[in-house]
């Protein structure tokens, strides 16, 4: 038999780690969270998400402000995460005298081969320039 307690918690569901850890060394088999600042929170940090008495048709209109904001939230810090220079560095996109100095720098570091996805209405031309580069 399993051991389910609420916790009733208003605040930052972050701040309330403290108390479920205090549930789990007393014996609880397992903290399940509810509410929209949880939902947030699970979008942001989760890597899933088990919701119960869930219905389809109505889940946008339940959960999708709180799904959408901790998605964003996610989006944003993962942005953050990655510097604009690391970027800049690994591709090759940009004015022509730019790739063709990334495509150097590739060749002197011993790169023997470049996995290429063009991107515009010409991507067989894009890859044809690309090749002559080589």
């Amino acid at each position: 038999m399993r051991l389910s307690l609420p916790l009733d918690y208003a605040g930052d569901p972050r701040q309330a780690a403290d108390d479920v850890a205090a549930l789990e060394a007393a014996g609880l088999d397992a903290v399940w969270l509810a509410g929209p600042a949880n939902v947030r929170m699970t979008a942001e940090l989760a890597d899933g998400w088990l919701p119960t008495l869930f219905i389809p048709e109505r889940a946008r209109q339940v959960w999708g402000t709180p799904l959408a904001e901790g998605a964003a939230r996610r989006d944003k810090e993962a942005e953050a995460a990655v510097p604009d220079e690391f970027c800049e560095l690994i591709s090759l996109c940009g004015p022509e005298g730019y790739v063709r100095e990334r495509v150097e720098a590739f060749r002197e570091a011993g790169v023997t081969m470049l996995n290429v996805i063009p991107v515009g209405p010409e991507p067989a031309r894009l890859v044809e320039t690309v090749k002559g580069w080589l």
